[in-house]
């Protein structure tokens, strides 16, 4: 049995409790330990692509949430465990709400505003303690009821979460925890298709009714690729940001060359490092300095052979179309980071999709966060230009200056390709 699963590699696996179960896994829950150390009120993970985001929501979720059955098995040979009660104590205690924006997109908003009513509508009919509703008013219990039908207005559904939350508090006596994964895709997807205004004043309101101004709440945690920015600004106020610029929980999103050394001894390949390394290691998050987790497990379930895996999971021409805008200098500094040079840009972390979708001045901004770029610290270079159009505090600047590069082989050769 062992030998058999030793075959077998968890791509593509964001459920927690069956990658734990079936396969080799990278332990990330002392992830877990710092969220409770260092408590906000709401997280937002902002991280590229098949960085571990979906997995590291769903363990939370299995770690926190109530349920009739043990889940305490899938942590008990897991680092969380060995840090002590003040941890384990908290398995287990509290009702989670977890919703995914991912498929809320379509052609118009009419159709995506439906299927983001589909996922409310799903998780409600998840938590069965909704199902029996003593000791609820009968007020609720309709509000309830018209939430689950799909037939209630618009303004309940804006204010699900938070109503949600209350009722699952009175039926817990416990407040819940909220996740939600790819919180930007109706953006996105709503800027590619023209009714970015209506996604993003819907969600404004959404997030604010559920994340700001909800005493139900224990904690949130948002995931997506990116920052707030927009509309958006006054539904996630209150809403702290760690993105691939900030310091804290850097190697939790992608594999640290140690995780990754024992993941290639597990299958017998610990001679391989360095070329994994040489390809997929160089994002650059904090203190942490963590390679492709995407790659890195394709290149173990591809026999060990290197390829560009993770860059095959989006679009090239997205690529040559974000440098198509850029002005003649620009284009330089692009040549340089295929070739591994670094440069120094402005990066804009308030920029909202359309800005970042359609500015020339946004397109290092939008590589560094879908993840073709890195950065290696601050510039000084761009300081002093800066600093005469955004006088603001360090914590409020909209622009600062970084060194950027590339941060693997695999990155840049697709930076090479794009400028053919």
């Amino acid at each position: 049995m062992e030998d058999m699963e030793r075959a077998h590699v968890p791509v593509g696996i964001e459920d927690y409790a069956e990658l734990v179960t079936r396969y080799r896994c990278v332990d990330k829950t002392l992830l877990i330990k710092e969220m409770v150390d260092c408590p906000d009120n709401a997280y937002l993970f902002t991280r590229p692509r098949r960085f571990g985001k979906t997995l590291n929501l769903s363990m939370l979720k299995t770690f926190f949430e109530k349920t009739d059955g043990d889940t305490s098995v899938y942590f008990k040979d897991k680092k969380i465990w060995q840090c002590g009660e003040k941890y384990t104590s908290l398995q287990g205690k509290y009702p989670v709400i977890c919703l995914t924006l991912k498929n809320a997109t379509g052609r118009t908003w009419d159709i995506a505003y439906d299927k983001l009513k589909d996922s409310i509508i799903t998780e409600y009919a998840r938590h069965k303690e909704l199902r029996d509703c003593s000791g609820l008013d009968s007020a609720d219990a309709a509000e309830i009821e018209r939430i689950k039908m799909g037939t209630a207005a618009p303004g309940e559904y804006e204010r699900s979460l938070l109503f949600l939350s209350e009722m699952l508090r009175k039926k817990n006596g416990v407040k819940p925890i909220i996740l939600i994964d790819e919180y930007d895709a109706p953006l996105q997807d709503g800027c590619a298709k023209g009714y970015y205004n209506e996604v993003s004043l819907f969600l404004s309101g959404f997030f604010e009714a559920a994340l700001t101004a909800n005493p139900n709440l224990e904690f949130a945690v948002i995931a997506g690729v990116l920052g707030i920015a927009g509309n958006l600004y006054g539904g996630l106020d209150g809403v702290k940001t760690y993105s691939v610029l900030d310091k804290k929980y850097g190697e939790f999103f992608g594999f640290t060359r140690e995780e990754t050394g024992d993941l290639l001894e597990y299958y017998g390949a610990e001679d391989k490092l360095d070329e994994v390394c040489k390809w997929y290691e160089g994002y650059h998050i904090g203190d942490a300095i963590v390679l492709n987790p995407w790659s890195v497990v394709k290149y173990v379930s591809e026999g060990f052979e290197p390829k560009d895996y993770w860059i095959k999971t989006g679009s090239q021409s997205k690529i040559a179309q974000m440098l198509e805008k850029l002005s003649a200098e620009d284009r330089k500094k692009t040549a340089r980071l295929g070739k591994g040079g670094v440069i120094d840009a402005a990066i804009n972390k308030r920029a909202d999709y359309p800005a970042l979708m359609e500015e020339t001045g946004n397109v290092f901004t939008m590589l560094l966060m879908l993840g073709y770029l890195t950065s290696l610290g601050g510039s000084t270079e761009l300081a002093e230009e800066l600093e005469s159009i955004d006088s603001g505090t360090d914590e409020d600047k909209c622009c600062r200056a970084y060194r950027l590069a590339a941060p693997d082989r695999e990155v840049r050769l697709a930076l090479k390709s794009a400028r053919r």
